[in-house]
């Protein structure tokens, strides 16, 4: 091979990369379009955090780690289920309670804290939380961040 045979093929190599580069810009392009059609479709969200507060000897059963309700307040353990409505009922979100931990462990009356949490879509101004298939509790927008539940008192 000679020095010439090399640099006319060197140009016959190369016909792929402007197709290619093209190509490529084409692709970034149409999945930052689609990216962005469907960021301006889709609502924002909003941080749903709530807590749920067993109260009384009678109704709290476990450890100061891991606690759960007990008798009528059974269902509220663990994997209990969440449901988040709007207004109309229509579901907009789904969780579980995370694992309880006891408050006052051995000083005065128990009280098992059962966490969850949840992103559900922002443009709604009222919602609805049931928990383990209880009656749902309305809250504004504004009370979303921080909900507390109380039972057994």
């Amino acid at each position: 091979m000679t020095l010439d045979s090399v640099a006319s093929s060197a140009p016959h190599r190369r016909r792929w990369l402007v197709p290619a580069i093209a190509a490529l810009g084409v692709l970034v392009l149409g999945i930052g379009g689609t990216l962005l059609v469907l960021r301006m479709l889709s609502p924002d969200t909003i941080a749903v955090r709530g807590e749920v507060h067993l109260v009384g000897d009678a109704n709290v059963l476990g450890s100061a780690a891991d606690c759960r309700g007990s008798g009528p307040y059974g269902d509220l353990r663990e994997g209990a289920e969440v449901v988040i409505t709007d207004a109309t009922g229509t579901t907009v979100g789904v969780t579980a309670l995370q694992r309880g931990t006891v408050e006052n462990p051995g000083y005065g009356t128990p009280e098992c804290t059962l966490t969850f949490s949840a992103a559900v879509p922002a443009d709604r101004e009222f919602y609805g939380v049931a928990i383990a298939g209880r009656d749902r509790v309305q809250f504004t927008k504004a009370q979303m961040g921080s909900i507390k539940l109380e039972i057994g008192r």
